[in-house]
């Protein structure tokens, strides 16, 4: 059975994972932002703030990220 350092050292680990697939996200939107239209970008916006901010807290959803939502 895993002591609580491990547990400590698994949810660091969690959010720093967490974190990065946030980041990993707002890099691939800024790079393509400019080809969205109005409706695409709000649809992103709304998902980001509600749905994968959330998730990167730790306070929504389960360990795998949320699906993104489909455009177009």
């Amino acid at each position: 059975m895993p002591n609580i350092s491990e547990h400590e050292t698994d949810a660091e680990r969690e959010k720093v994972y967490r974190r990065g697939y946030v980041h990993g996200v707002q890099a691939m939107i800024s790079g393509i932002v400019d080809k969205l239209s109005y409706d695409e970008r709000q649809t992103l916006e709304v998902w980001f703030a509600n749905v994968l901010t959330p998730w990167s807290q730790g306070t929504a959803g389960s360990f795998l990220p949320p699906d993104a939502p489909r455009l177009g």
